[in-house]
């Protein structure tokens, strides 16, 4: 478990409760710092909706990655084995990698495909009702991405369109 708070936006979440139930809820910065799942806690700071929190005397974080320069995000895709070899933007390193991270050098999340079929126009629509602030957006993936992190159980009743 790692401490995290969010820093933009609602995050929607779900974990496991005393008696092994299934739950989610929603966080805001406001809520202030909480425990996460490890796998699920990278996501959220890896995305830059989140950042790790750090009790007294414990390490500093690392800098997220989108703090990191290009030069230092090919170094990191090259640790990770990730071929960016035709990413041209910044995003493009970040989403590889972030993929990477989070485990997924597998198929297509079926969930990000029905988003990124989506026009612009629409996924900004989706973001703001979510409570996501896109100002910094140019890329669907960039939608796709901080939409997926917003909601709380991809798949499952999450509002996006049916085919």
């Amino acid at each position: 478990m790692k401490k995290i708070q969010i820093t933009r936006g609602v995050c929607g979440i779900s974990y496991t409760d005393e008696y092994g139930g299934k739950r989610h809820t929603t966080k805001r910065k406001e809520d202030g710092p909480f425990e996460y799942e490890d796998e699920k806690a990278d996501r959220l700071v890896t995305l830059g909706v989140a950042e790790y929190v750090f009790d007294e005397g414990e390490k500093t974080a690392a800098p997220k990655l989108s703090e990191l320069k290009v030069k230092e995000l090919i170094k990191r895709a090259e640790e990770l084995g990730v071929d960016v070899s035709k990413c041209k933007k910044k995003d493009e390193y970040l989403a590889a990698i972030a993929e990477a991270e989070k485990g997924g050098k597998g198929g297509a999340d079926p969930e990000k495909e029905k988003l990124l079929k989506m026009s612009v126009k629409q996924l900004e629509q989706l973001a703001e009702e979510l409570g996501i602030n896109t100002d910094t957006f140019d890329e669907k993936e960039q939608y796709a991405e901080a939409i997926l992190a917003v909601m709380a159980k991809p798949g499952q009743d999450n509002n996006l369109p049916r085919e």
